[in-house]
């Protein structure tokens, strides 16, 4: 049995716990809930010792989806590559508009500071965003026709 106040015995029954009105021992039952749930959100790759941090997990999940519905065809298109080919790494020049709007979204990343001005730079997908993607397939439907792809990688010397 848990005591605790009216306003957090609320959220504790929530939780599936038995509540009293003794307001004694709230904070203690509070504190013994915290540690369990970040010891638990420790498996998940959440901070040890933090109540708030399944909070801001919650949040950068929930971000991440709204992200994903919010594509335009002309990012689902240069999305569309990296799926469907399989493919790990795909070059963008630095002054192309959707691929920095995606890094800027982080489902891209600038893969190596080295890269040619007109072949492009190197940029990977999101190991997060590939999960997505492998779970919803359908998430790009609706996209423009793919861009060439540039050369990329070494030079023919």
């Amino acid at each position: 049995m848990v005591y605790c106040c009216s306003r957090r015995g609320a959220l504790l029954q929530r939780l599936g716990l038995t509540v009293s009105s003794t307001p004694t021992a709230c904070t203690s039952a509070l504190a013994s809930l915290g540690q369990s749930a970040s010891s638990r959100l420790s498996s998940f790759g959440g901070s040890r010792g933090s109540l708030f941090a399944p909070l801001s997990m919650i949040r950068r999940v929930l971000g991440r989806s709204k992200v994903m519905r919010e594509l335009l065809p002309d990012e689902k298109a240069y999305l569309l590559r990296y799926v469907t080919e399989q493919q790990n790494t795909q070059y963008f020049r630095l002054d192309d508009g959707i691929a920095q709007g995606l890094v800027v979204k982080h489902l891209i990343y600038q893969a190596a500071e080295v890269g040619d001005l007109c072949d492009g730079f190197a940029y990977n997908l999101q190991p997060w965003a590939r999960r997505y993607f492998a779970k919803h397939p359908d998430a790009l439907d609706g996209a423009n026709k793919p861009p060439d792809p540039l050369p990329g990688g070494a030079t023919a010397w």
